[in-house]
């Protein structure tokens, strides 16, 4: 699957701009032309090559960044660029290569470079290269054993966690006071507090340092429903790492209880966002999320988001993220016609139904979508070429 034609110009005109404003002989300018790209979930890097005028030796335009589909604006692109010379540039689309031979992901063709040559790995640093590697967060995602566990992280206007305030908040929001429950084990110093109970263990960790700048800023952006959030998030100076674990319980078993945690946290005064599974939510969205709680609903709109990318023509490729963390598969749609609010309830009512009927939907499975139109479930290799999804194709009923 290429690149859509319309993110690589909207990336060029960028390119075009930065020379505008950073480099006084812009009428040296001759010629700008696509060298090779990866398109994944949101995440983009773009190589340009660029000739000026009276020069032999050809200049790199390398732009990174994050793209997504607005309901209410289309397509739209978000990006920093760099100048770099011909080493530097074929380093980074040996990187690329890596990721797309090993993602499966939207690609464009790799225009005038030899393909065995950006899979050749050579003793190439690809951590040094990967522009979203990450600190505390990493430290935390990697702590954890993901197969019994659920991580979320709140960003905070100023580095403070107080025992006190998590309960309270807890008790006021689900009417829960852990200094009451009976089995509640309560351990707590300067930087975390950790509470047992139910079969479930929850720590909170404190960390002084901000979110990486790059990861937050893709996390805010791709959230087509909070438009002020890359501003909002840019201010945060210090970040929460919420782990809920479980020998007992199974993830999507426990995960009320997570989301409970989460939202009365993102009620704090200091909260600015929730993230988790690579987006940010505005607090007060993931709260009012969160309520469903009280029906005795799963939380669908706090773990499972879905992802928008513009498709052919003026369709929508649509995917969720957070199945997968749940021991799910997670949905993909690609090239739907479908209205946009249309097409997110309808993932919202699969979802819920896999989760809350602990639906395993066989292969090829065709199941009723309308009066006039059935959804038929086919499982291949996800984009990532790691695990398997289910792909969804809408088949109009014939009469």
């Amino acid at each position: 699957m290429s690149i859509p034609q319309k993110h690589i110009q909207s990336a060029q005109e960028q390119v075009v701009a930065e020379y505008r404003r950073n480099f006084p002989d812009f009428e040296k300018l001759q010629h700008i032309e696509f060298a090779a790209g990866y398109l994944c979930l949101g995440q983009l890097s773009y190589v340009f090559k660029v000739k000026l005028l009276n020069e032999e030796q050809d200049h790199f335009a390398l732009v990174t960044g994050f793209t997504s589909f607005d309901p209410r604006q289309g397509c739209r692109v978000f990006a920093d660029m760099g100048i770099f010379d011909e080493t530097a540039a074929r380093n980074f689309i040996k990187y690329m290569g890596r990721r797309i031979k090993n993602s499966g992901a939207h690609t464009a063709d790799l225009s005038g470079i030899d393909p065995d040559y950006i899979f050749d790995n050579h003793d190439l640093d690809y951590q040094e290269l990967d522009p979203f590697r990450t600190t505390f967060f990493a430290q935390c995602m990697s702590s954890v054993d993901h197969s019994r566990s659920l991580v979320g992280f709140m960003l905070l206007n100023k580095a403070v966690l107080d025992r006190d305030s998590v309960i309270k908040a807890v008790k006021e929001m689900w009417g829960l006071d852990f200094n009451e429950h009976a089995d509640a084990v309560i351990e707590s110093d300067e930087t975390s507090v950790s509470i047992s109970f139910a079969h479930v263990t929850a720590r909170v960790t404190l960390s002084d340092e901000p979110m990486e700048k790059d990861l937050a800023l893709q996390a805010a952006r791709l959230n087509y429903m909070w438009p002020m959030g890359a501003s909002v998030i840019s201010e945060h100076q210090a970040v929460l790492c919420i782990t809920m674990t479980s020998s007992e319980l199974k993830k999507h078993e426990m995960a009320a209880a997570f989301v409970m945690l989460m939202a009365a946290l993102a009620s704090l005064p200091e909260t600015l966002g929730v993230f988790y599974r690579g987006f940010i939510f505005e607090p007060q969205f993931y709260i009012e999320r969160a309520e469903i709680i009280h029906d005795n609903h799963f939380p669908v709109g706090n773990l499972i988001w879905k992802h928008l990318e513009q498709g052919e023509g003026n369709s929508i490729n649509a995917y969720t993220v957070g199945l997968e963390v749940l021991d799910k598969l997670e949905l993909e749609i690609h090239n739907c016609n479908m209205e946009v609010h249309q097409l997110l309830d309808m993932i919202d009512i699969l979802t819920m139904n896999i989760i809350e009927c602990n639906l395993n939907i066989p292969d090829g499975e065709i199941l009723p979508l309308t009066d006039h139109s059935d959804i038929r479930f086919t499982i291949s290799i996800d984009r990532f070429g790691e695990h398997n999804s289910y792909k969804l194709e809408i088949i109009d009923r014939k009469h």
